[in-house]
């Protein structure tokens, strides 16, 4: 509480006198969570940022950032369809000298079947038949 000029106790109206009407405001729910709220915040912001625009850049043709072929074009089911299909060899030509061989054939037919499943339970939640 603070003193008028005349001595009196007044309310305070100062941002710092935690009595003020800012410190008074009924919080309001939000329909959303906050954590979603985060989510689509970081994933609109990426979208958005000039700096992601400025400096994407396509990948030079030996670059070895860029996706390998056997990767190169294909959606997550086709791929994992793909992956589910492979054998040792063809894997390991595949994937030579890069970090997908430390995930290994069985881990990643593993996230593959997922993937497929996954895709086979919302086609089917949706209803359109495989």
């Amino acid at each position: 509480m603070l003193r008028s000029r005349r001595g009196e106790m007044v309310a305070g109206t100062g941002p710092t006198d935690r009595s003020s009407y800012a410190y008074r405001v009924p919080s309001v729910r939000l329909p959303v969570s906050s954590s979603t709220i985060k989510r689509l915040y970081r994933h609109i912001s990426q979208e958005v940022c000039p700096w992601n625009v400025k400096f994407s850049q396509a990948f030079s043709v030996g670059s070895p950032f860029a996706a390998r072929e056997f990767v190169a074009g294909k959606d997550a089911v086709t791929l994992a369809r793909d992956i589910l299909a492979l054998d040792q060899e063809t894997f390991s030509a595949a994937f030579r000298k890069s970090p997908m061989k430390r995930a290994k054939l069985a881990g990643l037919r593993r996230n593959a079947a997922v993937v497929v499943a996954n895709a086979r339970t919302r086609d089917a939640a949706s209803g359109v038949e495989e």
